[in-house]
């Protein structure tokens, strides 16, 4: 009886460490087979994110967005050899700015990439990317609503107003924006968010 019980238990080991190996095999495989797609996509998303920061909502084809990426846009890394801000040239030959500022949310990191215009002041756009915000809350921000209202500003950002019924209808004021109704932390994060982005754009024109 008790040889019986060892030899089960002896199987059980066994059949789950053989289950866990043939798992992480697959595994394995899996991220190798699809590593160049997964870093082509995240560098399509890293590209569209600065179109839209930039003021281009999209591209007719990934070629086109691809090309315009490659003769406009400077990348500039970081030590670690991460993509950390780019200038990009308009049609009249000026050198405008798209930064990326990563900052606290509400259950994690936002990212956020922000355009702005050849005077270093004025934003063109914003993107918000790889965050955590809640879904029908927080996670709102990635709405046009909210990121067009951010367009022709320069701050800085010391108000918060309620989100309107009439989403045509959004504050002139260049010191507020609107807010996510039931995203109070979300959108104060947002504020920090595009105040550190205006002074870091100062501090990279001056510098330029």
């Amino acid at each position: 009886m008790k040889t019986n019980l060892v030899k089960e238990r002896i199987f059980t080991v066994f059949f789950m460490v053989a289950v866990t190996f043939v798992a992480i095999t697959l595994v394995g495989i899996v991220d190798i087979v699809t590593a160049e797609s997964v870093e082509r996509n995240r560098g399509l998303f890293l590209r569209q994110a600065v179109a839209d920061a930039f003021g281009i909502a999209e591209h007719d084809s990934i070629q086109e967005l691809l090309d315009w990426y490659e003769e406009f846009v400077t990348e500039i890394r970081d030590d670690d050899d991460v993509p950390d801000h780019f200038w990009v040239r308009n049609q009249e030959g000026e050198e405008n700015l798209v930064l990326i500022y990563r900052g606290s949310g509400l259950w994690g990191g936002i990212t956020a990439f922000v355009g702005f215009e050849a005077d270093g002041k004025t934003i063109r756009g914003v993107n918000f990317q790889d965050h955590v915000e809640t879904p029908g809350l927080g996670a709102r921000i990635d709405e046009r609503w909210f990121r067009r209202q951010f367009v022709g500003k320069y701050g800085p950002f010391e108000e918060l107003r309620s989100e309107p019924d009439d989403k045509d209808n959004l504050t002139k004021d260049n010191q507020a924006f609107h807010q996510v109704t039931g995203a109070t932390i979300t959108s104060e994060s947002v504020k920090t968010i595009m105040n550190r982005s205006l002074e870091r754009a100062e501090m990279l024109f001056s510098e330029r």
